[in-house]
């Protein structure tokens, strides 16, 4: 009987232990805190409206919020990836206030977890806002250096340009472009239709940010009129330039051997490239030191090649050894 006494005893302490317990873990998980919430706040549009927004993204907004232990770390959670927030556009008024403050103290996905958005840090942010919209415009070919002959054949013949609102009146009548500058003809063959892909472009006078092209490039099928001519050239002296503050301190010295440049592979128009191997027009090569470089001793540089417009050097430009020269 005794022993029946004492076992239930047992029992009852350690059931009323382990509800002590339980009521402790429940009490610690709705202690209140304050805690401090750090989101990156990203503005987007409406679904169905493409806007320009800048800056979209607002980095490490920091917010004081009261939740308890147990809720606490769903919030937190809310750090993990962008915090999104609708900016819907005003016609006629680009810049605007987003009412960052209140919308985060509201937003249902921090109270709705339990969260009390106590303060919000920083001021309401001004963002510029404005509707896109899309029109059909004309492509052409831009032929750049290239001479054409022959017929030449775009696609698309159009395309759609999304940009701000604002910038329709300056699109209406332009052109897009489908540009040959990229591509040199000394990979093409002369009078023979060839195929390419290549960029499509506003005009190079004209320049609208957030304008985008669909699609991005067209297909062009053309011919090319070569003109261009590569020739060698034997000797071409190097120069070497220094600041004017620099000259009294230092000189550098070049070896006999990299006074000149030797066999310089060059290409240009006919024209231009007839007259520098006839001597009319000079080729130069510079080797062009600051004072910082002066100072530090450097040993070799790429030399500065001064080639007339139309004229590139085949391959980079070339390194020369020097001896920097302290006076």
């Amino acid at each position: 009987m005794f022993k029946n006494f004492i076992w239930q005893e047992i029992q009852t302490l350690a059931i009323a232990a382990m509800f002590a317990v339980l009521m402790w873990v429940y009490a610690e998980g709705e202690t209140i805190n304050i805690h401090t919430l750090r989101l990156d706040v990203q503005l987007i549009a409406p679904p169905g409206q493409s806007l320009v927004i800048e800056p979209q993204t607002i980095r490490q907004v920091s917010l004081t919020v009261r939740a308890a232990t147990s809720q606490w770390a769903q919030i937190q959670e809310l750090e993990r990836k962008a915090f999104a927030l609708e900016v819907a556009d005003d016609p006629g008024q680009q810049q605007q206030a987003v009412a960052l403050r209140e919308r985060l103290r509201t937003d249902a996905r921090i109270t709705g977890l339990g969260g009390t958005v106590v303060d919000v840090q920083g001021d309401d942010p001004q963002v510029y806002v404005e509707r896109l919209e899309t029109l059909s415009l004309p492509v052409t070919v831009a032929p750049g250096a290239l001479e054409l002959t022959g017929q030449t054949r775009v696609s698309p013949e159009t395309a759609a340009v999304t940009a701000p609102a604002s910038a329709l009146e300056q699109l209406r009548d332009v052109v897009l472009q489908a540009s040959l500058a990229g591509v040199s003809d000394q990979s093409l063959p002369e009078n023979v239709a060839v195929t390419r892909e290549v960029p499509l472009l506003l005009p190079p006078t004209l320049t609208i940010p957030h304008t985008t092209i669909t699609p991005s490039r067209a297909t062009v099928t053309f011919a090319v009129l070569k003109r261009m001519e590569a020739a060698t050239l034997k000797l071409v002296p190097i120069w070497v330039v220094l600041p004017p503050s620099e000259t009294a301190r230092f000189s550098v010295d070049l070896s006999d051997e990299n006074r000149f440049l030797r066999d310089l592979t060059i290409s240009g128009p006919r024209d231009v490239v007839a007259s520098i191997k006839a001597g009319e027009v000079n080729v130069w090569a510079a080797l062009r030191l600051s004072a910082d470089e002066l100072e530090r001793g450097v040993g070799s540089k790429a030399l500065e090649l001064t080639l007339p417009p139309g004229v590139t050097l085949s391959g980079p430009s070339p390194v020369v050894p020097f001896t920097i020269v302290r006076k």
